[in-house]
């Protein structure tokens, strides 16, 4: 989803409220439509997830993704996991999430089934290993639950 203004970005994240000490690297949005657009009307009866922001531990998130990416790919070692956090892209996300650019990242996501499971789609990798490289304790994780599959 992208915003025509700023305006329009205040009013579809008004309900997250991402703390300060992420304002330098993180923007208060995903980039991905089925989330944003849950975001955009937590009343909608008609929208594809209840979401919330949280926190996590940088590496707490990367497991949690590498177990999901291991339930369609049994034989996925970490080390193949962690090759798909590619070293150039994680060093411009380093710039951005250290403030030494004006870029800013969206909020890595975490997905759910209704049945509580992680879904096959997650959003972040890079941004959490980049995160870990800058000794960040925590990110700001939305988290999803689908209403129906």
């Amino acid at each position: 989803m992208r915003f025509r203004s700023d305006s329009q970005r205040r009013a579809v994240f008004a309900n997250i409220n991402l703390p300060p000490r992420y304002s330098v690297g993180f923007k208060p949005e995903t980039e991905l439509s089925m989330v944003d657009l849950s975001i955009r009307d937590p009343n909608f009866p008609y929208r594809d997830y209840s979401v919330a922001l949280t926190e996590m531990p940088p590496d707490e998130f990367l497991r949690m993704q590498y177990d999901q990416a291991r339930v369609h790919e049994p034989e996925l070692t970490w080390e193949g996991f962690m090759a798909g956090a590619m070293p150039m892209q994680v060093e411009e996300l380093r710039k951005s999430m250290s403030g030494t650019t004006e870029r800013k990242v969206p909020i890595p996501v975490l997905l759910y089934t209704k049945e509580g499971k992680l879904s096959g789609f997650q959003e972040g990798r890079k941004r959490a290993v980049a995160a870990e490289q800058l000794g960040m304790e925590r990110i700001p994780v939305i988290v999803g639950v689908r209403h129906y599959e």
